[in-house]
């Protein structure tokens, strides 16, 4: 599993993890003041949602991130409880990139659609 994981995370590239906003081609600071980012990290989520759909983490697995309007530090948790409705795959996959996204460089990942 770690050398699963090791892989995982060394192949991947910048195309895969970002891109450009479309509105940015003749303006360089079109993300800032026109998105949420500078850079546009959907790709990175299509890359792990491709990884992580139809798999069912096994282990208690926590990720935090920093809620963008109050300051607060929240965990994510992408472990199902047993006999709990289980978590949508997409919550899991933003809960991911949302840990991963530093602020202003990347958009930040809206939660609440998950409860």
């Amino acid at each position: 599993m770690a050398d699963y994981m090791i892989d995982l995370w060394a192949k991947l590239d910048n195309p895969s993890v970002y891109k450009s906003w479309e509105g940015s081609k003749h303006n360089p600071v079109y993300g800032i003041t026109h998105e949420k980012g500078y850079l546009n990290n959907q790709p990175l989520w299509d890359y792990l949602y491709n990884i992580m759909n139809g798999k069912e983490i096994q282990k208690r697995l926590i990720v935090s991130a920093v809620d963008s309007i109050t300051g607060a530090y929240i965990d994510l948790s992408l472990f199902d409880e047993p006999g709990i409705t289980p978590t949508p795959i997409e919550y899991k996959v933003s809960a991911v990139v949302g840990s991963a996204s530093i602020p202003f460089l990347f958009p930040p990942r809206d939660m609440t659609p998950y409860g």
